[in-house]
């Protein structure tokens, strides 16, 4: 949902994501193949992870046994959360953290570069299973939306979605909103 809602905010952004799927697959539709030759779709979502962290305290986790972590001394059973959203928003790793900016996630050659510092699914050990999976199905989704609808804001809605402000739980979500799907012409 936090796609869709942040080409409802960036429609300028959308039309460049769709130039570049359409420059790439031709008639086609995308597939995994043309993903390594996509990288303002991937900049965009791993810009998605980094600034919409859908789950920001991570997942819990429990330690086995005491530990001493950084001069702390952990007892055993304690509940650990991972601050994925201070993660993702750190000053001293980000450049002007708050501004959505996919081009932070691609080098002066146009190439996207994968960042170790966006971990919306954990790190080590216990990071999600299905990350893999997650990603390939988000890419698919997003590259399939983008290249076959135009997405525009319903036309009842005054202002586009709030990106800053959203319903927190267990997971950080976008509040409720509409779109229309229109056809694009070309494929």
């Amino acid at each position: 949902m936090w796609c869709l809602a942040v080409l409802l905010n960036y429609p300028d952004l959308q039309s460049v994501l769709y130039e570049e799927i359409s420059r790439e697959t031709g008639q086609k539709l995308p597939s995994v193949d043309h993903k390594e030759n996509l990288p303002k779709l991937q900049a965009f979502i791993q810009e998605i992870y980094r600034n919409l962290t859908l789950l920001p305290l991570g997942l819990q986790h429990k330690t086995m046994a005491d530990v001493e972590l950084c001069g702390y001394h952990i007892p055993k059973n304690t509940v650990i959360f991972t601050n994925l959203h201070a993660v993702h928003s750190d000053s001293k790793t980000w450049e002007d953290p708050s501004k959505f900016d996919i081009y932070r996630h691609i080098n002066k050659n146009g190439k996207f570069v994968p960042s170790k510092k966006v971990i919306p699914f954990g790190i080590g050990a216990r990071s999600c299973i299905g990350e893999k999976l997650a990603q390939t199905e988000i890419y698919l989704f997003l590259a399939n939306i983008i290249k076959r609808f135009e997405i525009l804001p319903d036309l009842g809605s005054k202002h586009p979605p709030p990106l800053n402000d959203g319903v927190t739980g267990f997971a950080f979500t976008p509040f409720s909103f509409k779109v229309v799907l229109k056809i694009r012409n070309s494929g």
